[in-house]
């Protein structure tokens, strides 16, 4: 049956990306053939296909035939009537506006080098220095001018031949990396390499009597110009995909003069490229390999995810550098500020020795506890789990001393791609994920689309309001088919290893049993297969839906355990939508109704002897970690690269402290009483504490340590109970090689960074420079005592450099400084403890016999005992 109907295009931005996307996915439901003709040019496009929409280049107003034909025709038209009448005049949006550039403000310290530097985007952090090598990223030639053109039969077998090789290739890699991460990439480049309105193009071409590989030419610079003009970022990234293709099946036809160049590194390296395919990239030797230097990228390129995959510092936007930047040139490229320096002076060569040292030691001072578990100071036990997306991502996390995987997001399995991984494909991941915990948990989420994470595949209607729409759980019904193969695949997983499973989204009772009705249907299939399980694999829930609060009486009864998602259930408990900037103020997790909700939350599965943790972005806030403490959670599951910070920030916390900070916290009235609170808490000595220092001087908590009900077997050490006041001896640097006063200060503001001290070194430099630049705290007699207060320290501190050479610092005396004294104290200080000891320390400083003192001490402890005499602070 053939039916047409005609529309016209409504949308001001014509059929772009979105909704070419959109009205692909209605087509792509029916049987039937489905064609859209630009009526204007003439031209028409498989409508279940995205690119060939896109590249029909329907406008504003234009005239568009829709033709059907098949047995589901009249299905087809009503649908996409529908479509065209109800939803697409909605599918627009206003093109993207260019906007500001991040301003960078560069430290002090590498201010005053007066090197060249360029900005770029940062899309995966760090540091690295190397030789740049510059690379060609897939290129397609402007034309290809070929001697002799064969039969249409002869070059249709070469473009069906290249495809079928380049798929092979593709095929291959696939099956050498088995649920690798990579894996996802390399389906969607199979997938292209397959597309039906790229064969569609091609066949077209060689009809007009091009050759195969003046087809391949023309058909990727057609599709890929189409998706760079697109508004979604997200298709402006898939072109390079394209062209990486069709430059595989140009070099198939045309052999090797149109392969690309293999990148080989023979040193330290930074790569730079227009772009790079994702090909490419994981051809490259990743010991080598230092940092990426991108024109073009987003951070949703494949290459971009690869290279955080793997922790490389990346930065795109780098347009031009390739016109500076010789091949050979030693660059470094600081990811963390966003730079790329191309003049590596003595001072710039110096700051980043330092800055490296400085990350060394941080590694250093959290070797301690990665693979130790984190105890309080009076003995609770609380695990410190990590958040991961892709297999790759487990061994790092292990490494930096995750106990466990608290949410393992499985989304990543399911999007980039024209159809739902296979049993198969989904068991391969799990499994590794399994055998690489070695025994330590791993908590599968369930799929968790729907809302703002649609899947192209799956016919979910569009949404007004979709954080409150069908997602989650809520799609399971409909989508049975594909959740019990997920479920299939985990259970089967799950008898290698210590494997649980978790549901998202959920808001009732039924919904729960359900799933486990769901569970138990496989299980009883895999046991008649004779397929092994773990019959007690554990079932836990999100808790990310208010409501579940207020029955989990009844739900603890169906599951063992439950994970608080912050991020949904705060926007939803509060009404207020995170990405709004009139009502972003608004949400806060130290709301005191939603420490309360927590409070709750957690008493209530408590009682029931459940097991409850917290996966959202607050459990990752150094800063919270008091308020989790005290709230009595089992587990927080983070970052990975935030493990060892939160397993040191543990061991320097009294539980029963913060359980008393909890209540009080929660009982005010608003949120800036919570952060009063918290503040006083986080300026207490214990909570400033690192337990890596042999000698401290501290107000010293008083009474036995109290454990809690989940208190860990042991003792604490005597490193982990110890405090910290003002002074530490990781805080004293004696025999400095500092040249400068930048350095000078960096160095001092790094030792709080180090000590735990800060967690905002950067704002913590430029308080003290807010007050350098204005007067300069040169007091004579070769003695600074720079200054600030900032609430990014997070307890009152004194940091001492003795130097090894006096140098210049503008001091009243006009004469160089040997030994610089740094006060930094905490804004919301209210016992005038800055203003005490700056007072007390500047009289002293006016006597000889003091300095003479201090300039005579033989070693860090021996300045640390007699400043805490002269200034009279505890010990």
């Amino acid at each position: 049956m053939l039916l047409e109907f005609t529309f016209r295009c409504p949308l001001p931005n014509g059929l772009h990306a979105r909704p070419a996307s959109r009205l692909a996915e209605v087509a792509g439901r029916f049987s039937a053939d489905v064609m859209l003709v630009n009526v204007r040019s003439g031209g028409d496009a498989n409508a279940k296909s995205a690119l060939s929409i896109i590249a029909l280049g329907v406008k504003l107003d234009e005239s568009c035939l829709i033709r059907i034909d098949g047995s589901d025709a009249e299905a087809v038209l009503a649908a996409l009537r529908d479509f065209v009448e109800n939803v697409l005049p909605d599918c627009d949006e206003p093109l993207p506006t260019p906007t500001a550039e991040k301003r960078i403000i560069l430290p002090r310290s590498l201010r005053i080098a007066d090197a060249r530097w360029y900005a770029g985007r940062s899309v995966s952090g760090g540091i690295g220095q190397g030789v740049v090598v510059v690379a060609s990223g897939p290129s397609l030639p402007k034309e290809l001018t070929e001697e002799s053109v064969g039969s249409f039969d002869e070059e249709q077998h070469k473009v069906a031949s290249a495809v079928a090789t380049v798929r092979r290739n593709l095929e291959a890699m696939l099956a050498a990396r088995p649920g690798a991460g990579e894996a996802g990439i390399l389906r969607a480049h199979l997938s292209i390499a397959g597309d039906v309105a790229l064969a569609e193009r091609l066949d077209e071409l060689v009809s007009a009597g091009l050759s195969a590989g003046q087809a391949i030419v023309k058909a990727g610079s057609f599709f890929a110009s189409r998706l760079k003009d697109a508004d979604s970022a997200y298709i402006r990234e898939r072109a390079v995909d394209v062209e990486d293709i069709c430059q595989q099946l140009l070099a198939q036809v045309c052999g090797k003069n149109f392969e690309e160049p293999r990148i080989e590194l023979t040193e330290p390296s930074v790569v730079l490229a227009r772009n790079l395919a994702p090909r490419q990239f994981l051809s490259l030797d990743k010991h080598l390999l230092k940092a990426l230097l991108l024109e073009h990228g987003g951070t949703t390129s494949h290459t971009v995810i690869l290279a955080r995959s793997f922790g490389i510092p990346t930065l795109t936007g780098v347009t031009g550098l390739r016109a500076h930047l010789p091949a050979g040139s030693e660059v470094i490229v600081d990811a963390e500020l966003g730079i790329v320096i191309t003049e590596i002076n003595s001072i710039v060569r110096r700051y980043y020795e330092r800055e490296l040292r400085k990350r060394a030691r941080l590694q250093e001072r959290f070797a301690v506890h990665v693979q130790a578990p984190a105890v309080t100071r009076d003995g609770m036990r609380l695990e410190v789990a990590a958040n991961v997306a892709t297999p790759e991502e487990l061994a790092p996390a292990f490494e930096q001393g995750a106990e466990g995987i608290g949410l393992f997001r499985t989304e990543m399995l399911f999007m980039d791609r024209r159809a739902a991984p296979s049993e198969e494909e989904q068991f391969a991941v799990y499994a590794q994920a399994a055998q690489a915990a070695n025994g330590r948990p791993v908590i599968i989420r369930t799929l968790d689309v729907g809302g703002d994470k649609p899947l192209p595949y799956l016919s979910l209607p569009p949404e007004a309001n979709p954080f409150l729409g069908y997602r989650g759980v809520r799609i399971y019904r409909e989508y049975q088919e594909l959740i019990t193969t997920q479920l299939r695949a985990i259970l089967r997983a799950s008898a290698l290893g210590a494997l649980r499973v978790m549901v998202p989204m959920v808001c009732s009772v039924e919904e729960v049993r359900w799933v486990k009705k769901r569970i138990a249907e496989v299980q009883a299939e895999l046991k008649g297969d004779g397929v092994a399980f773990d019959p007690a694999m554990p079932l836990g829930i999100m808790v990310e839906v208010p409501s579940v609060a207020f029955v989990l009486d009844q739900i603890c009864v169906e599951v063992d355990f439950f994970s608080i998602g912050t991020n949904d259930l705060l926007q939803y408990f509060l009404a207020v939508d995170r990405d709004n900037d009139k009502v972003a103020g608004l949400y806060s997790v130290r709301h005191p109704a939603f420490l309360r909700l927590l409070g709750r939350i957690v008493e209530d599965v408590h009682r029931h002897s459940r097991w409850v943790g917290m996966c959202g972005e607050m459990a990752g806030d150094v800063q919270n970690l008091p308020l989790l403490i005290g709230l009595g959670l089992d587990e927080i599951s983070v970052a990975a690269p935030d493990v060892p910070a939160l397993k040191a920030a543990v061991t320097r916390c009294s539980a029963a402290e913060c359980r008393d900070m909890f209540e009080a916290a929660a009982a005010c009235s608003d949120i800036a009483g919570v952060e009063s609170v918290l503040a006083t808490f986080r300026s207490r000595p214990a909570w400033g504490a690192t337990g890596g220092s042999s000698a401290s001087v501290a107000a010293e908590t008083s009474g036995p340590p109290r454990r809690s009900k989940q208190a860990a077997s042991g003792t604490p050490s005597t490193q982990e109970q110890r405090s910290t006041g003002l002074l530490d001896t990781e805080l004293i640097s004696v025999d400095s090689d500092s040249t400068s006063r930048e350095e000078v200060i960096k160095e001092i503001v790094d030792a709080l960074h180090v000590a735990g001290r800060t967690h905002d070194a950067a704002s913590v430099e430029e308080a003290v420079w807010a007050r350098e630049d204005v007067h300069s705290t040169g007091l004579g007699h070769g003695f600074a005592i720079p200054h600030c207060k900032t609430d990014a320290m997070a307890s009152n501190s004194i940091g001492v450099v003795r130097l090894k050479q006096p140098i210049e610092w503008a001091a009243v005396d006009d004469q160089p400084v040997a030994c610089v004294i740094l006060l930094a104290m905490r804004e919301s200080d209210e016992d005038g403890t800055h203003m005490k000891v700056f007072s007390r320390l500047a009289r002293k400083l006016m006597h000889e016999e003091f300095r003479g003192q201090l300039m005579a001490a033989r070693d860090s402890n021996a300045i640390l005992k007699y400043l805490a005499e002269q200034l009279e602070l505890p010990t």
